[in-house]
């Protein structure tokens, strides 16, 4: 095991030990001594059960199936535990999700009661992943792109942005700005301050709310809605 591979499974630990119950049956699924296991929220907000090839949570009466992944429980704890998206108001209304990752988000925010979700995933591997995450879940209202927002989704009208896109999300308020002020909602994981956007958000009419990363600096997670007509 490389040293990489032994930080991920720290890092995995430690997150089930602050988010979850049964850590001890945690560690042996790891080891291979048992082939599933059930983690409780501590907040008590959901459970799911880890086997060899899916990951099943169980969140509000609804049943939510992941193909395996070995980190997949991160996605698990930081979406439908800590409820990272909770405060968006999505029913009925169009997403356009920047950064799907394995859809774990497109897929929480259909059973959230978004009327339609277009998700974009530049990497191929995550792309094909959350394919068949969402397949595996029959969910008809995404619609998943292998590739980058460009100037062809400008006429796709949506209410709701979400971006955790490792950085992308200055270039497109850069070139998109136009664009934002459409949104009621919009929610990114910044990686490198949020000062820049907040100020811009502000200017086209946004209420602001940041929760900043306690332990990386210049991370975090802006919430923006859109309150007024804003300045040109």
């Amino acid at each position: 095991m490389t040293p990489d591979d032994l930080r991920l499974e720290a890092g995995l630990l430690l997150d089930v030990m602050e988010h979850d119950r049964n850590a001890f049956g945690y560690i042996m699924y790891r080891l291979g001594f048992v082939d599933r296991t059930v983690l409780r929220a501590r907040n008590g907000s959901t459970n799911f059960e880890l086997q060899r090839t899916k990951a099943i949570v169980h969140y509000n009466d609804k049943q939510v199936l992941f193909n395996y992944n070995r980190s997949i429980q991160f996605t698990i704890n930081e979406i439908f535990v800590d409820g990272e998206y909770e405060a968006l108001g999505v029913k009925g209304r169009t997403v356009i999700d920047i950064g799907t990752g394995l859809g774990d988000t497109p897929i929480y925010f259909s059973i959230k009661g978004a009327k339609r979700v277009y998700g974009y995933e530049t990497d191929r591997k995550q792309y094909e992943a959350a394919r068949a995450n969402i397949a595996l879940n029959g969910i008809k209202n995404i619609t998943l792109y292998n590739r980058a927002y460009n100037d062809s989704d400008l006429t796709i009208r949506a209410d709701v942005l979400k971006m955790d896109c490792e950085g992308c999300e200055y270039e497109f308020f850069e070139k998109y700005e136009g664009k934002l002020k459409s949104f009621k909602e919009i929610i990114i994981e910044y990686h490198n301050g949020e000062g820049a956007i907040s100020e811009r958000l502000k200017r086209l009419g946004f209420s602001i709310h940041v929760k900043k990363d306690k332990k990386y600096s210049g991370f975090g997670i802006l919430y923006a809605r859109k309150t007024s007509i804003g300045k040109s």
